[in-house]
């Protein structure tokens, strides 16, 4: 049996550098915004994988309040942004089954709004009966998967990206959730790039998000462009094989 999955984090829905199709984007903010554009990496990454028996969706879905921005890059309230990114997620093919898990406090906020698309999307549960928990560990065909939003993001230049996913390899070992008979797959998001570490039983890999760079990750880290797309898998007879969709885009911050 092979079980396709694809893999989606960070769309930041409702913000002008996350995704949105053109019916939630004003003509006015049109060529301001960065929406369409990540709605074509996102059509890019789901066209070309097809139909996918599962998806794994890692947090920050939705962009909420977003005080940090003072709320000036906002394109739809609470509501409007899980409809849209509902409407979204509903565009893959293959009617896969879903596993949410939570992101940031700082996006979802008090609403939950990650928990509310999981929801509103029929997201497998956990064996609490929570649908976007913080983190799962489960097998899919023979296969060991980790997942979470959330990892250390390093700042500095590009060749110690890979430590705070080494670290984590560590301490899944040590803390006994690596099965020794599987490959282990940890897969987290948040940093918005994507990189891996890769070891004979063991991979580390972080998703690429669907938001450009906003003036908040230019003021932090102007050297660096994030990268956009996601991950697929393809997982059999306990074995995978991984085709990431990374696509770094060009600094351009539209004035708010």
């Amino acid at each position: 049996m092979t079980t396709k999955i694809l893999v989606l984090a960070d769309l930041h829905g409702g913000s002008k550098y996350g995704v949105a199709t053109s019916d939630w984007v004003s003509d006015r903010i049109k060529g301001r915004s960065h929406c369409l554009e990540m709605l074509e990496q996102f059509n890019r990454v789901r066209d070309d994988v097809g139909k996918v028996d599962r998806l794994f969706l890692l947090g920050d879905l939705a962009d909420g309040a977003n005080p940090k921005e003072q709320g000036k890059d906002r394109i739809g309230d609470d509501d409007d942004q899980v409809e849209m990114i509902c409407q979204l997620i509903r565009t893959v093919r293959g009617s896969p089954k879903i596993r949410v898990v939570e992101g940031t406090l700082y996006h979802g906020g008090v609403a939950r709004l990650d928990k509310q698309i999981a929801e509103k999307l029929g997201a497998e549960k956990d064996q609490l009966g929570n649908s976007a928990p913080k983190f799962w560990l489960g097998n899919i065909d023979g296969v060991r998967f980790s997942l979470a939003h959330k990892i250390t993001v390093s700042q500095s230049s590009w060749q110690y990206r890979t430590t705070p996913l080494a670290l984590r390899l560590v301490l899944t070992r040590l803390n006994k959730q690596e099965d020794p008979s599987r490959h282990m797959v940890l897969i987290r998001a948040h940093c918005h790039t994507y990189q891996g570490v890769f070891f004979k039983r063991q991979m580390g890999v972080t998703c690429p998000g669907l938001e450009a760079r906003t003036p908040f990750g230019e003021e932090r880290n102007p050297e660096n462009n994030p990268d956009v797309g996601g991950l697929f898998f393809d997982v059999s007879d306990d074995n995978y094989h991984m085709q990431p969709y990374a696509k770094s885009i060009d600094a351009k911050v539209y004035q708010l």
